[in-house]
């Protein structure tokens, strides 16, 4: 009887491995096609940048793909491997953040449409900068416009 209850058992433990088979081989099928058509869609890389150097570059070990607070000024998008547009990232504390040392923060990379006015607590991004990738720094081929609003 034992005998009989232990080949019952062995039974119904392969029966139920079968049943879960054919569900988890139908849960994973949807998901590869799925990848697939996510890695067709053009997907754009943004990172994040504090300070710029004073030469007007980037040194791309300080890009973050994250945006930190109290640390980001700017947003970089990637439209190539070493091809990028970048504009001062609208959030508001990263405009603080900026125009608390406007002559470090934003006029190595910035040209403005209009003079800093001190009591400036927006600024709006007319024309987005272009910049390359050499030697580990984002190099600026064109500033950024931008406009200083209170």
């Amino acid at each position: 009887r034992i005998r009989d209850l232990e080949s019952q058992i062995n039974s119904l433990n392969n029966d139920i491995e079968k049943l879960k088979q054919p569900t988890s081989t139908y849960l994973k099928s949807p998901s590869p096609s799925n990848q697939e058509i996510r890695q067709h869609e053009p997907k754009t890389e943004i990172l994040f940048l504090s300070t710029p150097n004073s030469d007007g570059s980037f040194n791309e070990s300080s890009a973050s793909n994250t945006y930190k607070d109290g640390a980001s000024i700017y947003r970089l998008m990637k439209t190539g491997s070493a091809n990028a547009k970048f504009q001062i990232d609208e959030k508001e504390t990263s405009i603080k953040l900026a125009l608390q040392y406007p002559d470090k923060n934003i006029d190595p990379v910035c040209d403005a449409e209009n003079a800093f006015n001190p009591r400036a607590n927006k600024i709006s991004t007319i024309k987005m900068g272009e910049a390359e990738l050499q030697n580990g720094k984002w190099i600026i081929n064109s500033k950024a416009l931008i406009r200083y609003e209170d």
